[in-house]
């Protein structure tokens, strides 16, 4: 008897699957469903083999579709893990765009909705002993993605849920993410499971890219269709990361320009965190240090472990301090950076902790003010 060999690795493991799909069947009839499903698995398929190349070293990867079901298993280095997990959202995001943009255009009673489940977690890597044939993965973390999936369907935001372990590698990425605590079905009672909530993506998209920028940059403003953008918090990432890419760039059009101060500055009591966010960018870009401070600090209280809005509010309270001597600023600038380099410095990428510390070395050469400046 041959033995098949075998290892374990910790993987990628993705599940995208059509949210109630017997009832978009309903909806649409035999033949248009039929044809929805092809283009899903075709979208999948396109879409997953540009953000998971083939030509990347990889020790496995496997990119499958079954009818309204699609995978992901990548296996990859330890330390390439993080930049996985956040490119499986990106992944899901845009391919829920197309879909959704799909669905407008053919003028669909229902739109079309995807829920995901991302997990990282060990697998067994069963080789056949032969060659020649495919490696197989095997293991518990495998059904304990698809159970994630599955429960995605409850989700408020994106329905992109993911394992306590996928969460914690996205520490350096612009993604907020909202607790949950549910009940998986053969996995323990209160499993605590996190939703993509919001999130710059970048880039975006990768292909179809001027049908897509057009219609998530121009036509979704249209009074009509204005609602969707607001109430649909995953279609506002999308919005948003397109028109941010396109804003980073030294030509923009009036249009442009027009709709992304729309999307960001339309509501006063607006509480999305990526949309805080970029108004404290743009705040820094505009010089104006005290109302970038105000929002970084609103997004930290809020969202702690947001690392980027943390070292965005380094740098205000930096900002403020040399052009208002307010040393009190000054303390919370040093504070903050020291507190991220010494307590976080596992969520920090090398340039991040290397910005900080040279943020120090700036604030260390700054003049001491005499006691009472800037403390009133």
């Amino acid at each position: 008897m041959i033995e098949n060999r075998h290892d374990t690795s910790d993987a990628l493991l993705l599940f995208v699957d059509i949210v109630d799909s017997s009832g978009l069947s309903t909806y649409l009839g035999y033949g248009k469903y039929a044809s929805t499903i092809v283009l899903f698995e075709e979208l999948f398929r396109k879409i997953a083999n540009i953000y998971f190349p083939e030509n990347e070293s990889m020790m496995c990867r496997k990119i499958d579709t079954r009818g309204d079901e699609g995978t992901v298993f990548i296996i990859k280095k330890p330390e390439e893990l993080n930049e996985l997990v956040y490119r499986a959202i990106c992944f899901v995001m845009e391919l829920k765009a197309h879909l959704n943009m799909t669905s407008y255009d053919e003028g669909a009673p229902k739109l079309l909705n995807l829920g995901a489940g991302i997990h990282v977690g060990t697998v067994a890597i069963v080789s056949s002993a032969e060659g020649g044939g495919d490696d197989k993965l095997y293991g518990y973390n495998i059904n304990y993605a698809k159970r994630i999936e599955s429960s995605s369907r409850s989700g408020s935001y994106s329905k992109i849920y993911l394992s306590r372990r996928a969460a914690s590698l996205l520490d350096s990425y612009p993604v907020i993410l909202k607790r949950n605590t549910i009940s998986m079905k053969g996995m323990q009672e209160n499993e605590e499971i996190y939703e993509v909530q919001s999130a710059l993506l970048n880039p975006m998209p990768k292909i179809d890219i001027e049908r897509f920028k057009n219609f998530y940059t121009d036509e979704l403003f249209d009074p009509v269709r204005w609602d969707v953008v607001i109430n649909e918090p995953w279609i506002k990432s999308v919005v948003l990361s397109v028109l941010y890419s396109v804003m980073r760039k030294p030509l923009i059009s009036a249009q442009y320009a027009d709709n992304y101060k729309k999307l960001i500055w339309k509501n006063p009591a607006e509480d999305d965190p990526i949309i805080l966010y970029l108004r404290g960018v743009q705040c820094s870009d505009e010089a104006k240090y005290t109302q970038m401070l105000s929002y970084f600090k609103k997004l930290v209280d809020k969202h702690p472990s947001f690392i980027a809005a943390r070292i965005m509010l380094a740098a205000a309270c930096l900002k403020v301090s040399k052009s208002s001597h307010l040393s009190v600023e000054l303390i919370l600038a040093r504070d903050t950076a020291n507190e991220l380099i010494e307590r976080f410095s596992d969520m920090l990428t090398s340039d991040e902790e290397e910005s900080l510390k040279n943020l120090l070395k700036e604030i260390s050469c700054i003049p001491t003010q005499p006691d009472g400046v800037g403390n009133e």
